[in-house]
């Protein structure tokens, strides 16, 4: 008989084969752990999204908005700036919720929290995933502090949480670390009582955090504040730019009044604005020879009397009306082209506005916009080295890194064409086409001042006529006679697709708010529902 050797396995191989399957249950076990805490971070977002829809809806119904159970306060020289506590069977039953939320994996309550008029609030709760983490935890721990929806700030403890116990910043112990959780989920720390000297830049970097909707109010029809208002909520915006006239004679004149009704009535519609829980920021209109002249052809021929007056003008506003109604931004100029170069005069401006008058809110500078392309006629138009001098003088002009954000005046001519596809416009804002100008990048040359300044840009007065070749001159309502309301609704579209997910665009604010007559007007017009959809 012939016996067969059997082949067996040897101690390596075993070895080998048990550590490949230790690492695939190793991979599978972390794949569904991070499945598992995924899902469960999906299920705190869905509460967080409920929670705010009954709490906007019992806030129209009753007019505040309820007090937090086992609430906190903070608070500065015991005037009360949050309450801070916890979503717990009190607050559902105020707002019509049957059963009161937890978290899935811990079982805790929601964070809430209002401000002292409760009239504002945000909610807080742990999730185990950051939003845009590339690396996802083995193990289910939910740690990670993430506001919802609101528009206010939250302090936290060193380790994260809602203080237990009632906090004056004033008294605050000066070796104590807290935590600010803006709501854009960036967050500081802060000892003691160094957040009193912080708490109006953090609510100004809490405000800068988050998505503006911003419309301007005209300066010919600011006594109409129930009309501004009523649309401002029909586009569903959060702030509205209030213009006061300033009136100046004639376009070489340093003599500056502000035009006291208009004074008076924006003092109104500011107190309006804010009741209804609409942010606003302040423009000093320069109103040149009774609205006849554009405020870009001013050209005093005393510039340093100009630059004076124009501070008192601003002093008289900031006491009047910025600081009494606790306005969130302020211009200090806007389009005054023929003076801009002269920057150290600027920054003499906004340095009085920070530090004399301590306004602390934000302040802007709108500059307007620009041609840096030549055109071509039967030669090359030479102008072309005097056009790209000019903008990079405008790029490079120190001021800007003075201010808070940058407004650019949006009136680029881009497309020809009377009705121009959103492709062709996208096209045309990187190689504009138009009155034989070619070749000019309006996006690479916006973006530049990002780019330079690290502030962020937003368009103020972006119209655009309901007519035929609106692309063409933006700015002049008489380019046709022919309506056309799909055109000014796709080039609103095609702005918001072509900046709204862009990190140094800030929204734009669209000339007019409650004009009727305007064919820049975009209310009961398809362009209202493209704008308004952007607004939710």
């Amino acid at each position: 008989m012939i016996l067969h050797k059997q082949k067996a396995f040897t101690l390596v191989e075993l070895i080998i084969v048990i550590t490949i399957l230790a690492t695939l249950a190793t991979i599978a076990f972390m794949s569904f752990s991070s499945y598992v805490s995924k899902s469960r971070d999906t299920q705190r977002l869905s509460t967080l999204t409920n929670l705010e829809k009954w709490l906007v809806s019992s806030q129209i119904t009753t007019g505040k908005l309820p007090l937090p159970d086992n609430s906190i306060t903070i608070s500065s020289s015991w005037e009360i700036l949050l309450h801070e506590g916890i979503f717990w069977p009190q607050v559902a039953s105020l707002i019509w919720v049957s059963q009161t939320p937890k978290d899935p994996l811990s079982g805790k309550n929601i964070y809430y929290v209002i401000n002292k008029n409760q009239t504002e609030f945000q909610l807080l709760s742990y999730f185990e995933n950051q939003v845009s983490s590339l690396i996802d935890p083995i193990y289910a721990n939910a740690n990670i502090p993430r506001t919802q929806w609101g528009k206010i700030w939250v302090i936290l403890d060193q380790n994260n949480q809602i203080p237990t116990t009632s906090l004056d910043i004033q008294e605050a112990n000066s070796g104590a670390v807290y935590k600010i959780l803006y709501a854009n989920n960036k967050s500081i720390s802060l000892k003691g009582t160094s957040i009193e000297h912080s708490l109006k830049q953090i609510e100004k970097n809490n405000w800068f955090s988050l998505q503006i909707k911003w419309w301007n109010a005209s300066v010919w029809n600011l006594a109409d504040e129930q009309k501004i208002l009523e649309h401002a909520q029909a586009l569903g915006l959060n702030t509205v730019t209030v213009p006061v006239r300033i009136d100046i004679p004639n376009v070489n004149s340093e003599i500056i009044t502000i035009h006291q009704q208009s004074k008076e009535d924006a003092k109104i519609l500011v107190q309006l604005l804010r009741k209804n829980n609409i942010w606003v920021i302040l423009e000093p209109y320069p109103f040149m020879n009774n609205g006849d002249v554009s405020e870009t052809l001013n050209n005093p021929t005393n510039q340093a009397t100009f630059f004076t007056n124009w501070e008192n003008i601003l002093w008289i506003l900031i006491d009047e009306i910025a600081l009494p109604y606790d306005i969130q931004w302020l211009y200090i100029a806007s389009n005054l082209v023929n003076l801009e170069w002269l920057s150290s005069h600027w920054m003499s401006i906004i340095n009085f506005v920070k530090e004399t008058k301590q306004y602390n809110w934000a302040v802007i500078y709108r500059t307007n916009w620009w041609i840096t392309t030549p055109r071509w006629t039967s030669v090359w138009d030479t102008s072309w080295d005097y056009l790209m001098v000019a903008y990079n003088n405008k790029l490079n002009n120190p001021l800007f890194w003075e201010v808070d954000m940058i407004a650019v005046s949006w009136y680029f001519e881009l497309s020809p064409l009377n009705e121009p596809t959103l492709d062709e416009v996208k096209t045309a804002i990187k190689f504009t086409q138009v009155h034989n100008q070619r070749w000019q990048n309006v996006y690479q040359e916006v973006m530049n001042f990002y780019s330079k300044w690290n502030k962020p840009v937003f368009f103020w007065e972006l119209w655009f006529p309901s007519k035929t070749w609106a692309a063409a001159q933006p700015w002049n309502n008489l380019t046709a006679n022919t309506d056309s309301q799909l055109n000014q609704a796709n080039l609103f579209q095609w702005y918001l697709e072509t900046f709204w997910e862009t990190e140094w665009f800030w929204w734009f604010s669209v000339f007019l708010l409650w004009h009727d007559s305007s064919e820049y007007n975009i209310i009961w017009k398809q362009a209202q529902q493209v704008v308004t959809n952007y607004n939710k």
